[in-house]
């Protein structure tokens, strides 16, 4: 899980559905073994693919993307009536679809936003989930450039992740990068990640549009 802190108000204009074709969809991609697939808006109607999406991952990566063993029908339900787009626009939401079949969900890409306050700056947290015949091909990389686009026009100031602490490979990475890593408070089994660092150590400058790279190669999909 990754957060990104910029103003609330450009992400919220950024995430909008402007932009998009009548039928919703905003890009479309071919996969590493030549599957043509789309990426489109989440609307009410799409509320039963997501569920059965959701309901069929993997163990693996139900513990992955929510960080749990597994997930009741309530908790899936909660997820997905969350992914619907509210007067508020706290929760932004995109659905990768085989091209041609908008019932049948193969990725999801969420975007929760939490507004400032006394003019600090907003949170956008970023969460992706590929169906398992679908990962290691692209779809996930090809999410987080997606997400890397709308960051461009906000001015992003920080990155936060959250992440296992048996993930070895992933919390060396970060500590390469020079996040600030921390063990949670209430649960040792996670690690919270944050760019620039706050503790006075070194503090890493990457070169324009680092943060871009490191999320990618950090998704691994």
């Amino acid at each position: 899980m990754f957060r990104f802190e910029t103003s609330w108000t450009r992400w919220r204009s950024a995430a909008a559905p402007g932009g998009a074709r009548s039928d919703g969809v905003v890009q479309t991609f071919v996969t590493h073994e030549g599957a043509r697939v789309e990426l489109r808006h989440m609307c009410s109607q799409s509320t039963d693919a997501l569920r059965r999406f959701t309901a069929s991952l993997s163990a693996r990566s139900v513990g992955l993307r929510f960080h749990v063993g597994s997930m009741s029908s309530e908790t899936i339900d909660h997820f997905v009536r969350d992914a619907v787009m509210d007067d508020r626009g706290a929760v932004r939401s995109w659905l990768w679809t085989p091209l041609g079949q908008p019932d049948t969900v193969v990725g999801e890409v969420r975007l929760g936003f939490a507004p400032a306050h006394s003019g600090a700056a907003a949170r956008a947290e970023l969460g992706i989930v590929i169906a398992d015949a679908y990962q290691r091909q692209g779809l996930g990389l090809r999410s987080v450039e997606f997400i890397q686009s709308l960051a461009q026009k906000t001015g992003v100031q920080g990155v936060k992740a959250t992440v296992l602490a048996h993930n070895r490979a992933v919390i060396g990475l970060l500590r390469h990068c020079d996040f600030e890593l921390a063990l949670d408070a209430d649960d040792p089994g996670m690690v919270h990640a944050l760019w620039p660092r706050t503790d006075g150590g070194h503090v890493f400058a990457p070169e324009p549009a680092g943060w871009q790279r490191l999320i990618s190669r950090m998704v691994g999909m």
